[in-house]
């Protein structure tokens, strides 16, 4: 049966947060800015802090994949559509990493936050741009193109205002964006050894996060 794709709801929340948490079990990324376990408390925890933000930013796109066989939500990503350059006071506000008080995981954060934002900045700042803020696929959906469907979703959008797009990506999804225009700018590499014990599932050794960059097409707009 087919995958459909659709605009998310703020019911879908808690299924949103299964999907992300079962997806992101093993990246240092998720662990120090959505701290597990994976439970249904700190999946609420992380619903609400995604929540908030979702309904206070109205540049924000939330997007679901749903397998008509079962009805089973399997996928979600959330594109930012800034069709105005964003005012330098955006760019320097602080993220206030209040969501854990363990130095490790606050000091993890900071260093995800400041390394991920400081590419972000880099490149994307001074134009109308679209960025692809976050996507995950539930383990066992993954490879039927679900996450496709929402990165070309954003790839039509941007078409649609002649307007470029960036993403951060992981080992694992940069393929998917290659295959619909992306391109290679930039990269950092976070040694999570740096931290006694590492950070979470996954979190040890260097994991690489890839600055991707779609031009604008010409002739849209």
């Amino acid at each position: 049966m087919p995958l459909v794709l659709a605009h998310a709801s703020e019911s879908d929340i808690d299924r949103l947060m299964e999907v992300q948490f079962a997806a992101m079990a093993q990246e240092p990324y998720h662990h120090v800015i959505y701290p597990g376990p994976n439970t249904p408390t700190k999946r609420a925890e992380s619903g609400a802090r995604i929540l908030a933000d979702w309904k206070s930013d109205p540049t924000e796109q939330v997007l679901k994949v749903v397998d008509t066989s079962n009805d089973e939500l399997i996928s979600y990503g959330k594109w930012n559509v800034y069709t105005r350059e964003r005012p330098q006071s955006e760019w320097d506000q602080h993220i206030e990493v209040d969501w854990t008080t363990d130095p490790a995981l606050r000091e993890g954060a900071e260093t995800y936050i400041r390394e991920i934002h400081g590419m972000r900045h880099k490149y994307a700042t001074g134009q109308p741009h679209l960025l692809l803020n976050f996507m995950v696929t539930h383990p066992a959906y993954q490879r039927r193109g679900a996450a496709t469907m929402i990165a070309k979703w954003g790839c039509d959008k941007a078409d649609e205002l002649g307007l470029p797009a960036y993403l951060e990506a992981t080992a694992a999804g940069h393929p998917i964006y290659l295959k619909v225009g992306f391109q290679k700018i930039d990269e950092v590499v976070i040694d999570c050894d740096r931290w006694t014990g590492g950070l979470g599932p996954g979190g040890t050794g260097k994991h690489r996060y890839t600055m991707l960059f779609r031009p604008a097409r010409q002739g849209h707009a």
